[in-house]
């Protein structure tokens, strides 16, 4: 017990230091209004214009920070702080979305595996835990599974995620030079693209803690828990 206490609490740290990371950046850099004045959705629209993508829809996601490039439907989901966002976060993060529906990154067999880890890895991480706790609540006796059961399926997150870094670094990047090619960002503020874009990846690493979270807000369809 002490072995998985101490191996939970590392996975705590690793966890919170990725999620600190993303928020330090994005809070020093991400709220800097672009001279450009072009909203996140203007962004990906063009994006996936000059790339000759033209059947890809953008839409406004319930989430307000969530971008994402949703492949069984073909279409971009931008939150409302991305979508009318005028800022570094909101331009980048757009921009981010787009590149992944460019022709070519689809396919890609790791930006397959990362939009299975986020997707169905963290909604099936909170649906065992969720279904261990209703099941402890009549025996007692599973109480004793849900610690080793919540480290063992953070430690599987954390290496889905770890496996696809330097795919979504890759992208980050990418995304960088097509705000830069787009002139959406000026020369005064490539840095500071290029420092927040460098713990964009960082942003999806999220523990069990917040697939607990998105599993509860997906049953119970209160405002703000998605």
């Amino acid at each position: 017990m002490w072995l998985i206490l101490f191996g939970f609490i590392a996975y705590v740290l690793i966890f919170a230091l990725a999620a600190g990371s993303w928020q330090k950046r994005k809070l020093n850099l991400g709220g800097r209004a672009l001279r450009s004045g072009m909203t996140g959705h203007e962004v990906a629209r063009r994006i996936l214009e000059d790339n000759g993508v033209e059947v890809v829809p953008v839409r406004r996601a319930r989430e307000p920070e969530l971008a994402r490039f949703e492949v069984g439907r073909r279409r971009l989901a931008l939150g409302s702080d991305i979508h009318d966002g005028t800022n570094l976060f909101a331009v980048l993060s757009a921009a981010h979305a787009a590149v992944q529906a460019l022709p070519g990154t689809v396919a890609e067999p790791a930006g397959r595996w990362r939009r299975s880890v986020v997707s169905f890895g963290h909604t099936g991480a909170g649906a065992i835990i969720m279904t261990l706790i209703v099941v402890a609540i009549f025996r007692p006796i599973v109480w004793r599974l849900v610690l080793p059961a919540w480290l063992l399926l953070g430690v599987l997150l954390l290496l889905g995620h770890l496996s696809s870094l330097s795919w979504e670094y890759r992208l980050a990047d990418r995304a960088v030079a097509e705000l830069r090619r787009l002139g959406v960002i000026g020369i005064s503020e490539e840095d500071d693209c290029a420092a927040l874009a460098k713990a964009l990846p960082l942003r999806d690493i999220r523990g069990v803690g917040e697939s607990v979270r998105r599993f509860l807000g997906a049953l119970l369809p209160f405002k703000g828990w998605r």
